[in-house]
């Protein structure tokens, strides 16, 4: 998982990450469970790095003040466990949507299902009101108002190493160019795990 260490401002009021001030000022703290069996022609069961510097970039944009989530719209792409998505639940997020194709394992989204009850139920965090998990296959899924349950797009994007597979890329593209607006914020960690890739 993803732990953010304090630096002492943290006033320990008890109160959840969407409160008023204590978004700003809290470290998030994310439980990530991972498949303990390798699942076969799948990476969306295991916890990435990238998706750890995500989690805590995103935690450090919050306390410096420079990222207010609370009237925010998040959709995490190619979720696998839900780190990013659970981060910014957690850091107060108006809604989060967690995508991905569910397809190459059975364990996936029970893995998924599992992180969310641990770390965004069990916090309050509810389900419908404030996040949903949603099938979602790159450039074939219709990313409409009738998928993302609104008449607006995401305001943010979450991507955590996505770049895994060539043939992936484009259709990556296409739908983060119909999610996306010229104001929606992306925002992309990857790891190069190919050092042969230019």
């Amino acid at each position: 998982g993803v732990g953010g260490g304090g630096d002492g401002d943290d006033d320990g009021d008890g109160g959840d990450a969407a409160s008023t001030d204590a978004a700003a000022r809290r470290c998030v703290t994310v439980c990530a469970e991972q498949s303990r069996v390798p699942c076969k022609r799948s990476v969306g069961c295991l916890v990435w790095d990238s998706s750890l510097v995500l989690a805590k970039y995103l935690e450090r944009l919050v306390r410096r003040g420079e990222l207010d989530l609370r009237e925010l719209r998040v959709l995490e792409l190619g979720c696998g466990v839900g780190v990013g998505g659970m981060a910014a639940a957690l850091l107060g997020a108006r809604h989060t949507t967690f995508t991905d194709m569910f397809e190459g394992t059975a364990k996936m989204l029970p893995t998924l299902r599992r992180n969310l009850e641990r770390n965004l139920d069990a916090r309050g965090v509810r389900k419908r009101e404030r996040y949903d998990v949603r099938r979602l296959t790159w450039g074939k899924t219709p990313v409409d108002a009738r998928f993302l349950a609104s008449p607006a797009p995401p305001d943010v994007l979450l991507c955590a190493d996505l770049l895994y597979e060539p043939r992936a890329v484009l259709p990556l593209l296409r739908t983060m160019h119909a999610l996306a607006t010229p104001r929606t914020l992306v925002l992309f960690a990857w790891e190069q795990h190919d050092e042969d890739a230019p």
